[in-house]
């Protein structure tokens, strides 16, 4: 699966012309906007949120793939792995909530 190079990064924009209306911009690596977030008139909470969420999918997707890929001891975690996998998926919905 291909998809725009990370890191993502939010850049808040508003329309200059006098409409007034605000959105987040979601830039790939390069400044290529994958989506933009908003409404007019001005950003809610749930907006921003949004935005957040759609920034951190490419933290997201990869503790995914870290998790499903890895085949443990005869196909078990140990006590030790579960506890870094759980570490893992802390920090990608950590990057939600920022």
């Amino acid at each position: 699966m291909e998809h725009t190079p990370g890191p993502w990064k939010l850049e808040y924009d508003n329309d200059a012309n006098g409409s007034y209306s605000e959105w987040y911009n979601l830039l790939g690596s390069n400044d290529y906007c994958i989506a933009q977030i908003g409404r007019s008139k001005e950003l809610s909470d749930i907006d921003r949120k949004n935005a957040q969420i759609l920034k951190a999918a490419l933290d997201l997707l990869k503790a995914l793939e870290e998790i499903a890929h890895y085949k443990g001891t005869n196909g078990y975690l140990t006590a030790n792995e579960a506890v870094v996998f759980v570490r893992i998926a802390e920090h990608a919905i950590a990057k939600i909530k920022e």
